[in-house]
């Protein structure tokens, strides 16, 4: 609830009013643990290596060095998604060890805010990059020569 009605009104972007909670996939099949709570319901995915959740895959970017576009990270952050089997458990996840669990909603953890955009889904790939670099560089020595 917090998520949905926070607002933020920028001088030169305008007002941003659609926030939330980030998700976690279930199941995840990236994580280590793979939980199966009373051997009816689908897996669940617990552990390390979740890159199923929107947290995970930032938590992976910042331990691959841009840890400083961010400050004053906590430890524990609550994600949008309800633990199925018991929906007075949430997904949240541990920034300082990477782990994904689920834990009682009456839990004093962090939340994070984000907007549809703002989770990276993946880094350019670095062939593509060097290709459109190399390309540009291309391009510009052909206009040379031909002036």
């Amino acid at each position: 609830a917090w998520a949905a009605g926070y607002s933020q009104t920028h001088s030169i972007y305008g007002t941003f009013d659609d926030w939330r909670l980030p998700t976690t996939l279930q199941p995840d099949p990236s994580c280590d643990i793979q939980l199966d709570p009373g051997g009816s319901l689908p897996l669940q995915g617990s552990g390390w290596g979740c890159t199923g959740s929107e947290m995970g895959r930032v938590w992976i970017d910042i331990s691959g060095g841009i840890a400083g576009l961010f400050t004053n990270l906590q430890f524990f952050y609550w994600s949008g998604t309800e633990y199925a089997p018991n929906t007075i458990d949430a997904w949240d996840f541990e920034f300082g060890t990477g782990r994904q669990s689920f834990d009682n909603k009456t839990a004093n953890l962090y939340a994070l805010a984000v907007r549809d955009g703002d989770i990276m889904a993946s880094v350019v790939p670095v062939p593509a990059a060097a290709w459109l670099f190399g390309s540009a560089l291309l391009g510009l020595g052909w206009m040379r020569r031909k002036a």
